[in-house]
């Protein structure tokens, strides 16, 4: 019994002891494990261009598990389709917002006939974007320095308003993270994703 008892307080301080700020010793990057298990990853390849992540850590052994609050492309869009009685019969509608309910500026591409070749499209700066026929899958070209795409599924094609919500602050170079094992020894935490091993150090 004094064993499970005991079980707790070891994880406690198992956690207590990779909490801390870690440096890459061969690239500008830092990971930062916080006491709370947030953690957030920095990666800075130029003066104005830098990779960013945050989301939740856990201990699992020698294993330090990483999860993002974004994980994937997929996450960074989300849409709300209804039925709107008050458009004209045969419009479908198509509005963009930002992650806090904002107009939001992309350029839309309504059932693009090649999603690898997408020409052309509707532009939505801070206005409503009338579709009269049924759509199936909308691509969203984000007008950032990093230009992407996003793409939106339709689950419900005889829904006439398409409400679609971007997380425009995790769009612009984010790195994923989805339950991503880092190992960690003593001071060093090591990347393991990538092709060769990036070994961080952490401060004192």
């Amino acid at each position: 019994m004094k064993y499970i008892l005991l079980l707790p307080l070891l994880m406690a301080c198992a956690t207590r002891t990779v909490v801390g700020k870690y440096v890459s010793s061969v690239a500008s990057a830092e990971m930062t494990l916080r006491a709370d298990s947030t953690f957030v990853y920095r990666y800075q390849y130029s003066d104005r261009a830098a990779f960013h992540s945050e989301g939740r850590w856990r201990l699992s052994g020698r294993q330090v598990l990483l999860t993002s609050d974004v994980r994937s492309m997929d996450d960074l869009i989300r849409g709300v389709e209804s039925h709107n009685g008050r458009l004209p019969a045969g419009i479908r509608r198509i509005t963009l917002f930002d992650e806090k309910g904002k107009p939001a500026e992309a350029l839309i591409v309504p059932d693009p006939p090649d999603p690898k070749h997408v020409n052309g499209g509707m532009s939505n700066l801070s206005e409503m974007v009338d579709v009269k026929k049924p759509i199936h899958r909308v691509a969203v070209l984000l007008l950032a320095s990093s230009p992407k795409f996003l793409w939106y599924t339709v689950r419900d094609t005889s829904a006439n308003d398409l409400a679609l919500h971007i997380r425009l602050s995790a769009t612009d170079r984010y790195r994923y993270f989805d339950n991503q094992p880092w190992k960690i020894n003593g001071r060093r935490l090591t990347d393991t994703a990538l092709h060769k091993k990036e070994v961080f150090q952490r401060l004192p």
